[in-house]
């Protein structure tokens, strides 16, 4: 578990595959109406207060959001804003956020065997088909999305807003891979 401070306000939190594991809960199960997520939130809180020495105001609005990376890293940021005079109970607020793929549109499947190869294997890649187009969706930590789309341009149309587009291919695109499209696509090389 690594905390960092950022101000008196905020801290954040990153936690591995195998701490989450400890915790017994995984990230599609965080929610605030969850008794077990709260669970985790206050042990994380109560952990935060015993190694860095800071001591979130609970009494005002508490946002938490998490954030699940590309390599299972799971970030929970704590913002405490202080209470406001006249203010009513306080509020806590959970958001959930994931960093959007990069999504590479290719027309035949050369081109996203090509596109793979660019790739390093450690990448996480879905690969979904529609007729004789390919959709090569990448899920790259936010200092590689630049490098990723720099790669990938020459092999097809880089599609925008990947998100919302990766979500459709789910549901009118046939998956063929999942996880490990690119060392999948790279042994067609």
């Amino acid at each position: 578990m690594r905390i960092v401070t950022v101000n008196e306000y905020r801290v954040e939190v990153t936690l591995t595959p195998e701490e989450l594991d400890g915790f017994d809960i995984t990230y599609e199960q965080l929610d605030y109406g969850n008794a077990d997520t709260r669970r985790v939130m206050w042990t994380l809180l109560s952990e935060i207060r015993r190694v860095k020495g800071v001591d979130l105001d609970l009494s005002g609005k508490l946002l938490i959001e998490v954030r699940k990376d590309h390599d299972g890293l799971c970030r929970v940021c704590f913002t405490s804003l202080p209470a406001k005079e006249g203010q009513a109970a306080s509020v806590k607020q959970l958001v959930k956020t994931e960093t959007p793929p990069v999504l590479l549109e290719t027309v035949g499947l050369d081109d996203a065997v090509r596109a793979a190869s660019f790739c390093p294997p450690e990448w996480e890649a879905s690969l979904y088909r529609r007729k004789n187009v390919y959709r090569l969706a990448l899920r790259v930590r936010d200092d590689e999305t630049e490098k990723a789309r720099l790669r990938l341009c020459e092999f097809g149309e880089l599609i925008t807003p990947a998100a919302l587009s990766t979500a459709r291919c789910e549901e009118r695109w046939q998956k063929l891979a999942e996880g490990n499209a690119v060392s999948l696509l790279r042994r067609l090389i």
